[in-house]
């Protein structure tokens, strides 16, 4: 199976698990009595969050890897192999353990960059 990736950096193993998070929102204005009106729903977002572990003797510089992107300024390409690519912020990087010698465990979380190459709020 092909790896996923982000900004061209591919994971060297895909994340054990993968979640996509779909999210929207009412918006409500007063109008010209003073009373709140439904006006409909916000701008969608997308947040997608994932965990894994890398192993091996790479294990920290796979780490150190990910987490140089996550510094990286701006949005870039996430690509997974099956759910395709989106524009998107990587907005949280976590070690979950305390290293071993070769293995680290972690998670992250993305957030889609709308067309304006922004997160909506």
């Amino acid at each position: 199976m092909q790896k996923m990736s982000y900004k061209g950096w591919a994971w060297p193993e895909n994340p054990e698990k993968y979640e996509e998070f779909y999210q929207c929102e009412p918006v409500y204005t007063k109008n010209s009595q003073k009373v709140w009106v439904f006006r409909g729903m916000g701008p969608r977002k997308l947040t997608i969050k994932g965990e894994g572990v890398f192993c091996g003797k790479d294990a920290f510089s796979d780490f150190k890897a990910l987490s140089a992107l996550f510094y990286n300024e701006g949005s870039g390409e996430l690509i997974h192999p099956v759910w395709g690519s989106i524009q998107a912020y990587f907005t949280e990087l976590e070690m979950t353990q305390e290293p071993k010698e070769n293995e680290i465990a972690y998670r992250f979380t993305f957030q889609q960059a709308d067309l304006n190459d922004a997160i909506p709020k």
